[in-house]
C-alpha cells in the first residue's frame, strides 16, 4: 500500500499546484470527487489506464505521479 499512498500524494502535489479542485479532476476522469480524495490518500488502488487518465488531466507524466515509490 505504500505504493499508492506516495502515487496519492504525487497526486495531491500536482492537483494543488495547478489549482485544481477534487471535482475538477474527478469530472475530467469520470469518477465523484470522493474517490479522487480516496486515490490521494491511498486507500484505494487504480490500475494503469486510471493512473494515466488523472497523469492527463493534471498535465503530467504518469512517470512524474510513481516518481519517489
Amino acid at each position: 500500500m505504500l505504493f499508492y499512498k506516495i502515487v496519492g500524494q504525487n497526486i495531491r502535489k500536482y492537483r494543488q499546484l495547478r489549482g485544481y479542485s477534487l471535482q475538477d479532476i474527478a469530472e475530467e476522469i469520470g469518477v465523484i470527487a470522493k474517490t479522487v480524495q480516496r486515490y490521494e490518500m491511498g486507500e484505494i488502488r487504480m490500475d494503469v489506464p486510471r493512473l494515466g487518465d488523472i497523469a492527463k488531466s493534471l498535465g503530467v507524466k504518469t512517470s512524474d505521479l510513481v516518481a519517489g515509490t
